[in-house]
């Protein structure tokens, strides 16, 4: 409140925004919704096919860090769609075997180069039988990619590869 002092009168400032304002506000957060809505599809589509690359190579490395770590095989083995599995198997001297199996989400299409189960057996000193060939750049065997349609024709591909020395390498294309 201000006082005026020429009549002592108590002036009130009006508050709050003329209805121009409020419109302008409202046009620009629908101009920002109708440019981002979309593309919130296409970044979960990409976060999905991501996060199951990191899972999968996360999995590829844990596995020959048991191997290496406990002195004894461990069994690998991945299973193309529309299963999208694939687990880990080692037994400790004395235990009885120790199976870990995970799923990957169904909208990602996994495929394995051969086709079918793709097998490896990752040794106690964590070289690789069954790797992948060539090389982890330009693989011909023994290789598994996921990918997802991501929208707008484009398609985000992860290629994984496990070669004979245990290193476990991630090819991503667009």
């Amino acid at each position: 409140m201000t006082v005026d002092d020429r009549a002592g009168r108590i002036w009130r400032r009006e508050a709050g925004f003329t209805i121009s304002e409020v419109l302008v506000v409202i046009t620009l957060i629908g101009l920002v919704a109708l440019i981002a809505v979309p593309n919130v599809g296409a970044f979960y589509r990409v976060y999905r096919v991501r996060t199951a690359s990191d899972q999968l190579t996360g999995h590829l490395r844990a596995a020959r860090q048991i191997a290496v770590s406990q002195r004894l095989p461990v069994s690998f083995s991945i299973n193309p769609s529309p299963a999208n599995t694939y687990s880990f198997t080692y037994t400790i001297p004395g235990q009885a075997a120790t199976t870990k199996t995970y799923k990957l989400p169904k909208e990602i299409t996994v495929t394995n180069t051969p086709t079918g189960v793709l097998s490896y057996t990752i040794r106690q000193n964590g070289t690789v039988s069954n790797p992948t060939t060539p090389d982890d750049q330009n693989p011909t065997a023994n290789y598994v990619r996921l990918s997802h349609a991501i929208g707008s024709g484009a398609t985000d591909r992860y290629t994984i590869t496990f070669l004979a020395a245990g290193k476990v390498a991630v090819r991503f294309t667009r």
